[in-house]
């Protein structure tokens, strides 16, 4: 509860020294940047945009904000909005062109309130920091760990492969499609979430501890605390306030 009260605090003081900057964080015309080099891993830092991740046929960004930097650093694709509080982001657009079938050591990605859109996205390991802004991922693959912290908008994976997930949702709600493997932990915050396990409910082994909210787990409500299945992949699952539903999908 005090991560949740923290998380929203932090936005409204965003928001809150927004309000007193007159700076315009958008330009009038949209800039290209070319990317030379191999890319190995991502690396993006923004504060607020619509920001999507596109297939192309090579590396290339395209974005209408002003203070963007945009650079190769040793293999890793580097983009980060250099200017922090500015208020007036309206009509601001981030997008990142990959080649098709493109995997990546690490993606690290951290945004304020921007909203992120992904066809498909594929890592050997990923981390997500996400603020005021909604999230969406068609298809996601993770081949060694993953690590969520959510913000106050909606989590959204319509499909994946996630190996060893740590996830810790914040105001806002999740719908996730996915199969999990190995160790993995999911804390629930304030809004209402669904969770899809791709597989059988004799796949995983899921450990919950009810919070506050309601825990529904493959259609029987929970009313306390508990264990169930001996599958190979452990899910711990941490209640939070709002309601939380869990089911299987073979």
């Amino acid at each position: 509860m005090k991560r949740i009260i923290a998380i929203i605090l932090s936005i409204l003081s965003m928001f809150t020294f927004s309000a007193c900057s007159d700076e315009n964080a958008v330009l009038e015309e949209i800039k290209t940047y070319e990317i030379t080099g191999e890319i190995r891993s991502l690396d993006i830092d923004i504060n607020a945009a619509d920001f999507t991740i596109e297939q192309g046929d090579k590396f290339l960004v395209e974005s209408n904000l002003k203070y963007l930097t945009v650079s190769n650093e040793g293999g890793v694709l580097k983009i980060e909005d250099t200017l922090k509080n500015a208020v007036h982001y309206n009509g601001a657009i981030l997008r990142v062109f990959v080649p098709s079938g493109a995997l990546f050591d690490e993606v690290d990605i951290e945004t304020g309130a921007a909203k992120l859109t992904a066809k498909t996205l594929t890592a050997k390991s990923l981390e997500l920091e996400l603020g005021a802004g909604n999230l969406q991922i068609d298809d996601l693959v993770v081949y060694n760990d993953a690590k969520i912290e959510g913000g106050a908008g909606k989590l959204t994976v319509k499909n994946g492969t996630i190996n060893n997930l740590t996830m810790h949702l914040g105001v806002g709600a999740l719908s996730m499609t996915a199969k999990l493997l190995g160790d993995n932990e999911i804390e629930f915050g304030v809004g209402n979430s669904n969770l899809t396990l791709a597989g059988g409910e004799e796949d995983y082994k899921v450990d919950i501890e009810k919070g506050i909210g309601s825990i529904t787990m493959g259609g029987i409500a929970l009313s306390s605390s508990c264990s169930k299945g001996s599958g190979e992949t452990a899910v711990s699952i941490k209640g939070g306030v709002g309601a939380v539903t869990v089911s299987f999908q073979k």
